[in-house]
Order: C-alpha cells, then structure tokens, then sequence
C-alpha cells in the first residue's frame, strides 16, 4: 500500500546511464526513461521517513509551515542501486540549499545516502545508472500518551485480534482486514476495489507472532488515540490491536504530519502484506519477497 506520506511525482523523468561492462569506460548518456510510482516502488529497498522537528527547516517559515513542508531530494543511482551523489533540490524543487537550515540538511542528506534500489536495467539486461528525485516531508517531533501503557506481557495467542481499515473522501480503495490468533483473516471490500464484499483467508502462526513482535516493538499501547496532519481531505487508516480484550484504536489522517511514529506507518503495511491484500484490492497476485524488480523500457 502507498504510504500517506508524499513520495515523487506520479511520472518522473530519469536520466539513464548505460554503464559498460568494459573496464575503465566512461558511463554513456544512452535515453530518457519515464518512472510512475509504481516502478520506482518495486526497485526502492527502503520507505521514506520524515525529518522530525520542532520548527521549520526554512530560515523564513513558521511552526505552522510544517505540515506542508517538503524537500525534493536529486539523486544519482549508480547500476547497484546505490546513491552515489546526493543534492537538496528545496521544498518546492526550486530553492537551493541555502534557504534550509544546517542540522534539517544533514538530516536530509544522512538518509537519502542510506537509501538503496534494486539495481535497474532495461530490457535487454544492461545495468542502468539513473538520475531520479525523491521527496521528503517535513514532520514534528513524535507524541506520545502519558504516561506510557505496558504492552501485556503474557497472552493467549487466540484472544488476539488485529484490524486495519483503509479509506479516504477520494477514490482510494475502501476495505478492511482482520487477522486472528487462531489463524484465520477476514476481509471486506467497500469502494474502489477489485474485490468487494467479504473474503477468508489463512495467516501463517509465526508470521503473526512476528507482526505481535513489531506491535510491541512500536509500544503501541502508549500511542495517542488520533494523530490528524490532515492537509486537505488526506487517507484515513484505522488500526486496532486486541489482545485478552485490551484494545487500543488508532486513527491515522496522515498522521506522521501530527507526531505519529513512523513505526505506525510500517504496521499499518506489515499488516497489509500479511493478509495479502492486493489480490483482493487490486485483483493481482502478490510478488514474492524475492522478486526482481521489472525491467525499463527505453524510450
């Protein structure tokens, strides 16, 4: 599923480098390429985290600009899809690096060096070499509930129940999961999805021992009820963990724009990719873990 942060443009220009395997060879400057979201998905190893502060990164803006605030990351990906040359475009791709203050660039340039791609190629198998753009949201610092709930610390596997649901006041699909302790997964399409109405299915036992892991983990049971960062009319995500009858819902209106722990943002996917929601949303079986990422066509 798409986070609810912004990522890149829905279609992207890259510029392809076809890297010799002759040694010593200048990389040549070969075609021009167009990326949608869904091909630059399928080779990132890695999700976006927002840049967490307490006032804006612009010398000229206020608090009140975080919400709205973003920086266009230029990268250069070499043909191991790692990044090689790292430049901070400006929130609006327009502003140099000056406008942005020292420690929110550091920040910046810190994470999109640590990104890495699945490395790209075209249809004939030649590693490519790209030049493409990423962008990174602004975010306040996390909040938390106080003071802070224990997560249980014993627990019939059984008692526990996982629900996600997902909607937005657009087009987005409509749908919610349930995962089970003892196994089982309901599903429910309501809008704009393959699929509608409701589905069964079955969750591997240590999968979902792994996914209770990362409840605890996030410290989910000390997050806040509600984290609204809702610009316009942003995607709803309603999370809720059950165990023994503790419960404790989540609501996320893009929420990582209102303090939400990005761990929050990985739980609501994690849960997606266990149920194996796309066959029901979108109608396609899901590619295995080991999948390579899909070959460019030169334009």
């Amino acid at each position: 599923m798409p986070s609810t942060l912004a990522r890149a443009a829905v279609t992207l220009m890259a510029i392809v480098i076809w890297m010799s395997p002759e040694p010593n060879r200048e990389p040549i400057i070969d075609w021009r390429v167009w990326l949608g979201d869904e091909q630059l998905a399928a080779h990132s190893l890695f999700k976006v985290e927002p840049i967490r502060t307490d006032r804006s990164c612009l010398d000229n803006a206020t608090k009140s600009d975080l919400r709205t605030e973003q920086f266009v990351v230029r990268l250069h990906v070499d043909a191991f899809g790692r990044s090689r040359i790292v430049t901070i475009v400006g929130p609006d791709g327009l502003h140099p690096e000056a406008k942005a203050s020292f420690d929110c660039l550091r920040a910046l340039r810190a994470q999109a060096r640590a990104w890495r791609y699945l490395p790209f190629s075209d249809l004939e198998g030649r590693p490519l070499s790209l030049e493409l753009y990423e962008v990174i949201p602004v975010a306040p610092h996390e909040r938390w509930r106080e003071p802070r709930a224990p997560f249980p610390a014993r627990y019939e596997l059984s008692s526990i129940r996982v629900i996600l649901e997902r909607w937005c006041a657009r087009s987005c699909p409509h749908y919610s999961i349930e995962l089970r302790g003892d196994g089982t997964s309901l599903y429910h399409g309501y809008a704009n999805v393959a699929v509608r109405g409701e589905r069964r299915g079955t969750v591997e036992r240590e999968k979902f021992i792994r996914l209770i892991d990362s409840f605890r983990a996030a410290d989910f049971y000390s997050l806040m009820p509600r984290y609204d960062g809702r610009v316009s009319d942003g995607s709803t995500n309603h999370l809720t963990l059950e165990i023994d009858h503790r419960r404790n819902d989540l609501e996320d209106i893009d929420g990582e724009l209102d303090g939400m722990p990005s761990a929050v943002t990985r739980l609501e996917d994690e849960v997606d990719r266990l149920a194996r929601t796309d066959r029901w949303i979108r109608g396609t079986k899901q590619l295995p873990a080991q999948a390579t990422a899909p070959k460019l066509p030169m334009r």
